[in-house]
């Protein structure tokens, strides 16, 4: 039956009744009775009178969709012809596997599992700063295929951006897109926030608390903007 293929899976075919002579079973062969649409590598196996298998000789590529078509005329033991069909199978689709900051604050990075055009992946993203209705401008710094292409944005001060890449994105070579429109939230490098407290006590009731932030602060410009409450 038509499935998805995933890495180096085989396929399989099962039949009602004996198609070859026991003695022709688990031996490898380039040639069988199918062949792929595009065209895959690979060798045949009956693994019994009864269940042929393809094993591909890479893992199969990502985001396509492969026909498998029967070639020439299958008899069984008996010399009677043996009805074929023809299958379609996919492929893992294409997915986004990160997404970060790059070399600069306004360059972002983006690693798939297949190569993209990042022209197009800039086409069917959209990048949104908090609080704000308006998109990004977002432009390719490469016109060439890629897993990890990277983008340039405009200069934020937000301290989020919240990322959208449209399911209508699709891969540079294949025919089966995301799966589902992808989302991300990503932490602004350039942006100060708190990342955590530690407290330490002493006795009489004293202590100190130590604030950790994303980037360098000086105490002083604390003043003002702190205020320390008793549970």
């Amino acid at each position: 039956p038509d499935s998805t293929l995933n890495e180096r899976d085989l396929i399989r075919w099962s039949f009602s009744s004996p198609v070859v002579a026991r003695e022709a079973t688990h031996a490898w062969q380039e040639s069988g009775p199918f062949a792929f649409v595009p065209p895959q590598e690979g060798m045949f196996c009956w693994e019994s009178p009864t269940d042929l298998v393809f094993r591909p000789r890479e893992r199969w590529p990502v985001a396509q969709s492969i026909r498998s078509r029967p070639v020439g005329t299958l008899r069984d033991p008996d010399k009677k012809p043996v009805r074929l069909s023809s299958n379609h199978f996919n492929t893992t689709p294409l997915k986004m596997v990160g997404v970060g900051f790059y070399e600069k604050p306004s360059q972002l990075r983006f690693r798939f599992n297949a190569e993209v055009h990042p022209e197009q992946l800039a086409k069917h993203l959209t990048i949104r700063a908090d609080n704000a209705t308006e998109t990004l401008a977002i432009d390719a710094t490469s016109s060439e295929p890629t897993n990890n292409p990277v983008l340039t944005i405009a200069k934020i001060s937000a301290n989020k951006l919240h990322l959208e890449i449209s399911q209508k994105l699709r891969p540079a070579q294949g025919d089966i897109g995301l799966k589902k429109p992808v989302t991300q939230t990503l932490r602004n490098p350039q942006s100060l926030y708190l990342r955590g407290t530690t407290e330490k006590m002493y006795s009489f009731g004293k202590g100190d608390i130590y604030l950790k932030f994303s980037s360098k602060v000086l105490p002083g410009k604390l003043r003002g903007y702190l205020e320390i409450q008793p549970e």
